[in-house]
């Protein structure tokens, strides 16, 4: 019925709007309402400032040229999807048939591919009917642009972009946090925030104007650079008296100099040089001064002094320090707890307790990176990119990742009850904890294939794994390998060199590094086992992280493999581990890794040459593995 009436409407406004032809067929004029070229560029004069976008827009075929634009018109949701997935770079006909339509939708419906893959990045939900007559609003078009150009909102907006433009943020204002965002990006001007409105309809040339500056003048990162604040102003206008002043308090300077060194590398050291003035105490002092004054005044007054045990004092500053670490605003910087420490090495190598996932805290929500394979996470039918918000009922979010990891597990054999939101649904999971052997490395055999499981990148892969290739592959002389690094989160990053050395002829690049005073570049430093093996195909999805990565990476950048699954994690950072005196371990994000065709992956991923949805739960208990199946096909036809 909705498809009858949509005809009807979009009919009637292409005999009015221009002249109507008699061969005008049934399949035209439903192609007509989904795209914005039967009603563009008539009325856009050759000096129009939205000339270049629409000429843009043209080149790259994202619309076709012809009839009116209507630039200040309200986009609806049939123009939307089809103009800004296009833009992101989507290809209908490279679509997957697989994932599910709104109950509405049919699957020779025009927009029905574009709707598949807006429902597969979780922008609209399959259980919703779609009207394409919907007004897209403000606020859901900057959502989406923000998430399909990969930029990372911040926690939450800086003072400095509230002074620049008045704000005052409440607990209303969600979008502040996008609104910086894409402004801090230049998809968007200082017009733009004045101007937003995030409730009203989003007009077609204020859209076609955001995706073209992002295009030709975006800062495509995820962290926001700091806004001009009005003390910095201030500063600039010092006059001469003053600055003669700092520059002799300069020369009365105390210069310290600090070395440290990565115990992990002894050919690499950082200087890092302090300036201390003799007169003036820098902020950060003062800070640890108040925190000092405030331990003192908890000691001194408070109430009940029996409650401030030695424990309790430890504990208390092992909070400050965990919170400080986590105000950093980087989700994979973080302090563990002494009382955490072990556990969490015991991951590293391996051996853990509880439902067997790896998570990670953003924005103050526990999001699942990968379930472990064979984990009871994943019999339970918990996916990557699903969301913690409640455990036996308790609310989570703005939890600490410690605390939040530490009401999840428990003891073998008992139950946890897991709220979980999934894009646009929400669920409830019950999984029976139990004790977790991560196997870095599997092998099973179909059709004369090898199906190399590598589950993690822990100190003995590497080792494992060439001891199975060697052992068990090599002598069979297989016609190709398959590569499952499906929810491999990653690990150690000179396992990553190993294992890429398996893969790569001598003095080849398997990735580079950039720390922040020098770079570091990993090449092969033999030939390896498989050099000459070209028939690999990879199996990977959103939980394929990290030295996952770089080994895929690797191996596309050289033509060496075809990669099957959905796109990857995109973590392109790398943490080194300090471990104290109290047991606690700070994990800090000291440089980014680069592929050896000079790639940065941070936020994006890494897109499969086939796109296969992860197994259904009910798949997977049938045990149905369509990535899997194609893999072989692929395989066995190549």
């Amino acid at each position: 019925m909705m498809k009858k009436y949509i005809i009807i409407v979009f009919t009637i406004s292409l005999l009015l709007g221009q002249a109507a032809h008699a061969d005008t067929s049934l399949k035209e004029i439903q192609s007509a309402r989904h795209t914005l070229s039967k009603s563009a560029f008539r009325d856009i004069s050759p000096n129009s400032k939205l000339r270049p976008a629409l000429d843009w827009a043209t080149e790259n075929e994202f619309l076709k040229p012809g009839g009116f634009f209507r630039s200040s018109e309200p986009i609806p949701a049939l123009m939307f999807w089809p103009l800004v997935l296009q833009e992101a770079g989507f290809d209908k006909n490279s679509a997957t048939f697989n994932t599910p339509l709104p109950p509405n939708i049919d699957d020779d419906d025009p927009l029905a591919q574009f709707l598949r893959e807006a429902i597969r990045r979780d922008f609209i939900s399959p259980e919703d009917e779609f009207d394409p007559l919907k007004n897209i609003t403000q606020l859901e078009a900057l959502s989406v642009l923000v998430k399909t150009k990969a930029l990372l909102p911040p926690r939450r907006t800086s003072s400095a972009f509230q002074t620049q433009f008045n704000m005052l943020p409440s607990n209303r204002a969600e979008y502040l946090p996008l609104l910086e965002t894409a402004f801090a990006s230049n998809m968007i001007t200082e017009a733009d925030v004045k101007n937003f409105r995030p409730n009203l309809s989003m007009k077609r040339g204020t859209l076609i104007s955001w995706l073209y500056r992002f295009a030709t003048e975006g800062k495509k990162q995820s962290l926001l650079e700091p806004l001009q604040s009005p003390i910095k102003v201030v500063r600039k206008r010092t006059n001469a008296l003053q600055k003669k002043k700092e520059e002799e308090q300069k020369k009365q300077t105390v210069r310290t100099t600090i070395r440290i060194i990565n115990e992990n590398d002894d050919n690499n050291s950082t200087s890092i040089t302090t300036n201390t003035k003799n007169s003036v105490k820098s902020d950060t002092s003062e800070s640890f001064d108040m925190l000092k004054t405030i331990l003192s005044e908890l000691n001194s007054k408070y109430r009940f002094p029996e409650k401030i045990t030695r424990k309790k004092k430890k504990e208390m500053i092992e909070s400050a320090i965990a919170a400080m670490v986590f105000e950093l605003g980087d989700k994979y910087t973080t302090y563990i707890k002494p009382g955490k420490s072990k556990e969490y090495e015991e991951s590293l190598n391996g051996e853990i307790e509880g439902i067997g996932a790896y998570v990670e805290l953003v924005d103050g929500r526990l999001f699942i990176t990968a379930p472990i394979t064979g984990s009871p996470a994943q019999h339970a039918g918990i996916l990557p990119g699903d969301i913690i918000t409640h455990v036996d009922k308790f609310n989570i979010e703005n939890e600490s990742i410690t605390d939040s990891v530490q009401r999840i597990k428990g003891p073998s054999g008992t139950k946890v009850l897991l709220n979980i939101r999934r894009g646009n649904h929400k669920l409830e999971v019950e999984v029976v904890r139990g004790k977790i052997q991560i196997p870095s490395v599997t092998l099973t055999w179909d059709r004369s294939l090898p199906i190399l499981g590598i589950h993690q990148f822990n100190r003995s892969t590497s080792e494992a794994l060439l001891k199975k290739i060697k052992e068990e592959i090599m002598p069979k002389n297989p016609r190709g390998i398959i590569i499952d690094l499906r929810n491999n989160p990653g690990g150690y990053l000179t396992e990553a060199v190993e294992i890429g050395e398996i893969f790569l002829k001598k003095d080849q690049t398997i990735f580079s590094t950039e720390f922040k005073t020098y770079s570091n570049n990993y090449t092969a430093s033999r030939d390896g086992e498989l050099k000459d093996v070209n028939k690999i195909i990879i199996l990977q999805n959103k939980g394929t992280a990290s030295a996952s990565e770089i080994l895929i990476k690797a191996l596309k950048d050289y033509n060496r493999a075809k990669t099957i699954g959905e796109i990857t994690h995109g973590k392109g950072v790398i943490q080194s581990l300090s471990q104290y005196n109290n047991g606690g371990i700070l994990k800090v994000t000291v440089a980014k890794w680069i592929s050896p065709n000079g790639t940065w992956l941070e936020g994006k991923g890494i897109k499969p040459d086939i796109e296969i949805p992860c197994p259904t739960v009910e798949q997977r208990k049938q045990n149905v593995d369509p990535q899997l199946s194609r893999a072989i096909h692929e395989l066995l036809s190549w």
